[in-house]
């Protein structure tokens, strides 16, 4: 598959999960897109108003600048607003689902707060459904490199801890087991 045909897989599979998510929050205007060059330009407009930490239109151009052969991009809106984004990937040898990179805006909506784990994880967890469902075995969801503070919030919510992930990396790991169900 080429990265169109993820994206329009993900697009699928996105809006799918938001119409399920989106009953559990007071304004029922959650969207979870992939990202085009518009919305990476409201998320880059975000970083340069201190609302975002790291730039996330260049982090999404890396999965293609590295040839990542399977991206996965999510932009979460809320009340009309990019919130965050989770960019990362399809790994076929690991028999995995990452996520390299992940972040809300700190002035995020309260109806989110402690939310965007969750709906990363449901957004991916149903993309890892399907790709099993296309002959793709997905076993974990793995948030590779997690920054230190995160770790603790990461264990405390059922992953796992793995210092020697890939290449040297480290994540926190989430088994199909414990999370994503069939």
């Amino acid at each position: 598959m080429e990265e169109a045909m993820f994206a329009s897989f993900q697009k699928a599979v996105f809006k799918k999960v938001a119409e399920q998510l989106k009953l559990r929050f007071p304004h029922r205007s959650l969207e979870l897109v992939y990202p085009d060059d518009l919305i990476l330009q409201d998320l880059d407009f975000l970083k340069t108003n201190n609302k975002l930490l790291w730039n996330a239109g260049i982090k999404s151009r890396i999965f293609t600048d590295l040839n990542e052969s399977h991206p996965i991009k999510l932009v979460v809106y809320y009340r009309g607003e990019p919130i965050g984004y989770a960019f990362g990937g399809f790994n076929q040898e690991l028999q995995s689902v990452e996520v390299g990179w992940m972040e809300k805006r700190n002035d995020a909506h309260e109806d989110l707060d402690h939310q965007m784990l969750g709906i990363v994880l449901d957004a991916y967890s149903a993309y890892a459904l399907f790709l099993n469902a296309q002959g793709h075995q997905v076993n974990t969801i793995a948030m590779v490199s997690p920054v230190e503070g995160a770790k603790r919030y990461y264990l405390e919510s059922n992953f796992a801890f793995d210092g020697n992930y890939k290449n040297g990396a480290s994540a926190m790991i989430l088994t199909r087991a414990t999370n994503v169900d069939e």
